[in-house]
């Protein structure tokens, strides 16, 4: 099955867990969407687990559902084949205490949003330093924030203002240290606010991690990357036409925009 979406009936304010279990060598991603009306569906957290070696993540979310809204899971087949199992079920105590470890340089606060990619030969860079041993991370999650929906220059609209219904988005894709670690059309990971991605912590490494941000071959769309310009530490940086450029973070032609920080962050749960 290529993808699968299911409404799950949850009442706000209690407590749930989706897991999902496979079959054979197929490797499934597990969404968890939130609806206000038809044109309002985000994914509010992913689970996408790579194996690497023996290592396999578990694809699991947590959640607590807030009113006025509906929440859907969306299976959606990466590779392989092989069937799958999803189980939802309320929690009977509270969500499972977290103590996470957040990696970041920037202040909370965007005040930019023209960390913009209009092509496959623009991208933004994001170095975060991990002063843990990966071997010791069980859980680990990319959150970075948008500051305007994608933009079509086709029929120059945004997502969110009249972009057609039918448009086909170009990807998004998210490499750590050169491996990717998400693939995804923009109208899914690149709308307005924060998003998270579960990744494998076996690809971080104790010091310098780079996070990279850009579009598939031949993309043309746009995505804007919201940026903290009360801090810098000189770890975000971007590429103009392939070429490395450490002066702006806005990969355009004399669009000089900084000194600053992507809002880019990991946060981790140790074993």
């Amino acid at each position: 099955v290529p993808a699968a979406l299911f409404e799950l009936a949850a009442e706000p304010g209690q407590g749930y867990h989706l897991a999902l279990t496979t079959a054979g060598d197929a490797d499934y991603d597990l969404f968890l969407l939130r609806s206000a009306g038809p044109a309002a569906t985000r994914i509010v957290e992913a689970s996408q687990s790579r194996t690497i070696g023996a290592q396999e993540v578990a694809e699991q979310i947590w959640f607590k559902p807030v009113a006025g809204r509906t929440y859907l899971a969306l299976v959606r087949l990466v590779s392989g084949s092989g069937d799958f199992s999803l189980s939802f079920s309320q929690l009977a105590g509270p969500l499972p205490a977290a103590q996470w470890t957040v990696i970041k340089d920037d202040d909370g606060e965007k005040d930019s949003f023209w960390g913009q990619v209009c092509s496959s030969t623009a991208a933004l860079f994001k170095e975060l330093v991990v002063p843990d041993d990966p071997a010791n991370i069980a859980r680990v999650m990319l959150q970075y924030e948008m500051g305007v929906a994608p933009y079509d220059p086709q029929s120059q609209k945004h997502l969110d203002r009249g972009a057609p219904a039918d448009k086909q988005w170009c990807d998004l894709v998210i490499s750590l240290n050169d491996t990717v670690i998400l693939q995804r059309p923009l109208d899914e990971v690149a709308g307005v606010g924060w998003h998270e991605a579960a990744f494998d912590a076996a690809l971080l490494v104790r010091g310098t991690n780079v996070f990279k941000f850009t579009l598939a071959p031949g993309g043309n769309d746009y995505f804007y990357m919201c940026i903290d310009l009360n801090s810098a530490y000189d770890r975000s940086y971007c590429a103009i036409n392939g070429k490395i450029d450490r002066t702006t973070l806005r990969p355009a032609v004399n669009r000089h925009v900084g000194p600053g920080e992507y809002m880019v962050r990991i946060k981790y749960q140790k074993k």
